[in-house]
């Protein structure tokens, strides 16, 4: 029987489940957890996840990875980002590690872990691959299907993110599930009968995330009305306005005026495990005024003063004390949940339910202000609040697989069977208990921008998913040969963000004003698919492949930035000519690639030649180039080369004479052909080059990695392993950039 389990892979915590004929188990990590520490840290060079890479705070807090989904499909210049790495340079920031712009891409985000880059998407892999062994370890069998939730705003950018640390995982997702749906599904389940229809708005508190949906719920379909959120509002930001809080009461209980400075000037264990406590016992403290009247805060001998003598910390908090320092960020959430009501046109009255999910909601505050708000009667907590996504991904998971268990007898059943052989009535079962359909909205208005500085918005926000719309549009130049089509969103702070991006060629000289029809389909995962044609030839319509992120973004935005750079550079009608052909034959290429090639591979190579494509200046520069490579080749590779190492050396030495013009330019030319077949063999010899760069830059450990790795690839040339070649390359392509730059080509030429 095939698996699916439900997943809530949270900011701050992460949860597995799995649903039966008749419950939801949520299932306990190796500390006997249902809650799994979103948390990544490395120990003794291995990645860890959990509660011990959670422990890594007090002895290394720049090696833990916290919150790392608030990075998923997020790019290295939006202001949140950039909030967030600021805010990791602050004494109390709880984001220490190295965020920064990945090598050779213009806005990507790693992380820097002992020297080596790890993207989001990696990092959330390692927490999905700990769920995944978390459930394997349970059932003694292979996962690998699931459920994924994440936060209803979501773009396609971080939904593929999402998709492709799932894969790294070794998962493949059934859905993902939005997280207020996921908690409206858990909530349905158990609260309505057939027949019964409720309208559901969800407020979902959690550690490190705030989200909206409000739901139509009737005989196990949910329509999900509309949606709102706010990722960088979640119970970390409560914990450190506590936090400085505290730190001003101790200041004037002890009347030090730069108590920061006197923490911030402690040796490095010590300052680590101040700040890891007093996190941790601030989360307790908060917890523990969600029943309590008043909790004590207590750090004896971890803090001392310049002098040496203890500053014990011994701190009594109220729960009006509490309520005072969140009710701003209870009122911020408050203020989305009427924004939302608006946008979507609901008065409260037609709201049955808002029902409470995530850690935050637990606190006494929220309720209460959410019950002046919207009367006390509409407030239905969640019986197990932190869970409750968990299982709402687990009921659909149930739904979505293959099989299930009879809930009579326990045998095994195909989804499909209405009838078990004990006579059990499934049909009735499912309806009873299950659920039939969830049907989405979009989460933000998505335009394209037209020549003329316009916006043609292409999907409204809350749109029923799927849709599809079509739209004319008009060639802006002369015999034009390419389109861009480029979807836009407005996110948060009112910012422009592409979405997704694609070319179109065209395969004719067309006069100005010639039309095109665009085909644009929108699914439930806020997925584009684009069609194109010329309207006075339906027939031919053709697929835009458009980006989903990390190398075939990079390998578009290379193509856009090259168009750029024609259009504001000064170059002639030769070198024009010369580039667009070029990147037309590299769009191209990207047309072709089917949805089960290996992309990933079609665009690396795509990239690479774009980035580092160079309009040549003179036919003399690109001869010398042309030249320079052969003799790279003939030098370096000449036991990968075989007859045409010979007439290689004959080209090289017709292209050096200058007795016959036409004989010359004919030699350059068959160079640059045989050349266009090695050029991954230009980059093993750049790998070469970037090691003694390293070298001169008296940067020695990275001299010896880079010089590593051109051993490890000669020997694998020399055995014909060229895949294990490509794959080392590929590993040192970070380290390569750092020497020479994306643009690689003038680089090699310069040295």
């Amino acid at each position: 029987m095939k698996k699916v389990i439900g997943i809530d892979l949270g900011t701050t915590n992460s949860v597995v489940s799995f649903k039966r004929s008749n419950s939801v188990e949520i299932l306990r990590n190796d500390d006997s957890e249902e809650l799994t520490r979103s948390c990544v840290s490395i120990l003794n060079e291995e990645l860890i996840v959990g509660r011990v890479a959670f422990n890594n705070l007090g002895r290394n807090p720049e090696d833990v990875i916290l919150s790392i989904k608030r990075l998923m499909g997020m790019s290295i210049s939006d202001p949140n980002v950039e909030t967030m790495i600021e805010q990791g340079k602050d004494l109390f920031g709880y984001y220490k590690y190295n965020i920064t712009k990945q090598s050779g891409s213009t806005d990507a985000i790693v992380i820097i872990l002992i020297g080596r880059e790890y993207t989001p998407e990696q990092m959330s892999s390692e927490i999905l691959r700990k769920l995944k062994s978390i459930a394997e370890k349970y059932f003694q069998d292979d996962v690998t299907n699931a459920v994924i939730t994440v936060p209803a705003y979501f773009s396609e950018k971080q939904k593929t993110a999402t998709r492709i640390a799932a894969n790294m995982a070794g998962l493949k997702v059934s859905q993902l599930l939005a997280e207020p749906t996921a908690a409206a599904i858990a909530y349905g389940v158990d609260e309505l009968i057939a027949g019964q229809a409720k309208t559901v708005l969800v407020y979902d508190f959690g550690g490190g995330t705030f989200d909206l949906s409000v739901l139509n719920i009737i005989d196990g379909q949910y329509f999900e009305m509309g949606t709102s959120g706010d990722r960088w509002l979640g119970g970390d930001d409560l914990d450190r306005a506590i936090q400085k809080y505290i730190i001003d009461r101790i200041s004037k209980e002890y009347n030090i005026e730069n108590i920061n400075d006197l923490i911030r000037n402690l040796r490095d264990n010590k300052r680590y495990i101040f700040l890891s406590t007093f996190r941790v016992e601030t989360e307790k403290l908060k917890i523990q005024l969600s029943s309590t009247n008043s909790a004590n805060l207590t750090l004896i001998g971890i803090l001392q003063d310049s002098e040496g003598d203890d500053i014990d910390i011994d701190v009594t908090i109220t729960r009006n004390d509490l309520e005072q320092i969140i009710k701003p960020f209870v009122s911020k959430s408050i203020s989305l949940v009427d924004k939302l009501l608006k946008d979507i046109g609901y008065e409260i009255e037609m709201i049955d339910h808002i029902l409470l999910v995530g850690g935050t909601s637990c606190i006494p505050l929220v309720k209460q202000m959410l019950a002046d708000n919207y009367g006390a009667a509409r407030i239905l907590a969640s019986k197990r609040p932190m869970l409750t996504v968990a299982e709402g991904a687990a009921i659909l998971a149930h739904r979505l697989s293959d099989e299930y268990e009879c809930p009579q007898c326990g045998s095994v059943v195909l989804q499909s069977q209405k009838i078990c052989n004990c006579k059990f009535d499934l049909e009735s079962e499912i309806k009873k208990t299950g659920i039939n359909e969830v049907l989405y909205t979009a989460k933000d208005d998505y335009f394209i921008e037209l020549a003329n500085n316009t916006e043609d918005i292409i999907v409204k926000k809350q749109s029923t998913l799927p849709l599809s719309v079509s739209r004319e549009y008009e060639t802006t130049t002369q015999n034009q040969r390419i389109v861009k089509v480029n979807i836009f969103t407005i996110k948060e702070n009112n910012i422009k963000e592409t979405q997704t991006l694609g070319y179109f060629t065209i395969a004719e000289e067309l006069p100005l004003g010639s039309k095109i029809v665009f085909d644009i389909e929108f699914d439930i995962n806020e997925t584009f698919k684009c069609f194109a044609y010329l309207k006075n030839r339906p027939t031919d319509k053709k697929q835009v492949r458009l980006s989903r992120g990390s190398i075939d973004t990079r390998a578009y935005e290379s193509i856009t930035n090259k168009i750029q750079d024609l259009i504001e550079g000064d170059y002639t009608y030769t070198q024009k000519e010369s580039t667009i052909k070029f990147i037309n034959e590299n769009v191209k290429q990207i047309e072709n690639i089917r949805l089960d090639d290996n992309h990933n591979e079609a665009f690396s190579k795509v990239y690479v030649l774009v980035d580092g494509y160079v309009p040549p200046n003179e036919v003399d520069n690109t001869d010398q180039w042309v030249l320079f490579c052969a003799n790279i080749l003939t030098s370096h590779f000449d036991f990968l080369l075989g007859p045409n190492h010979q007439k290689m050396l004959r080209l090289i030495e017709e292209a050096q004479q200058d007795e016959d013009v036409l004989l010359k330019i004919q030699a350059i030319r068959n160079l640059e052909e045989f050349i266009s077949n090695y050029n991954f063999l230009i980059e093993i010899f750049a790998l070469n080059l970037a090691s003694k760069v390293a070298e001169d830059k008296n940067s020695h450990s990275d001299a010896v990695k880079l010089k590593q790795y051109y051993d490890k690839i000669y020997t694998c040339l020399k055995e014909s392993e060229f895949e294990e070649a490509k794959e080392i390359l590929e590993q040192a392509g970070s380290l390569i950039n750092k020497y020479l730059g994306s643009d690689k080509i003038s680089t090699l030429l310069t040295k």
